[in-house]
């Protein structure tokens, strides 16, 4: 775990977590709000620094009465399409 991580080697630290918009951590990162964000996807503000932290596991869901609730699985094009 991460945090246990930084927590244990950096004990002086307080860490502070919150939910925002990927539009709301970077105007947060760039108002100094705060130290670092981790957002869902790119960020094309050349003022900002990014590292890939992880990739994401993504799941699709549907309602149990939706057509792609049948199938065992969708494909990309039919998501396209959809």
């Amino acid at each position: 775990d991460l945090i246990s991580i930084i927590d244990n080697d950096f004990p002086e630290m307080r860490i502070s977590l919150g939910v925002q918009s990927t539009k709301g951590v970077i105007d947060g990162v760039l108002d100094y709000k705060y130290d670092l964000g981790i957002i869902e996807g790119r960020c094309d503000d050349n003022r900002l620094h990014q590292e890939v932290w992880c990739r994401d596991h993504l799941t699709v869901v549907a309602a149990s009465h939706h057509p792609f609730a049948r199938n065992q699985s969708v494909s990309l094009a039919q998501l396209e399409q959809a």
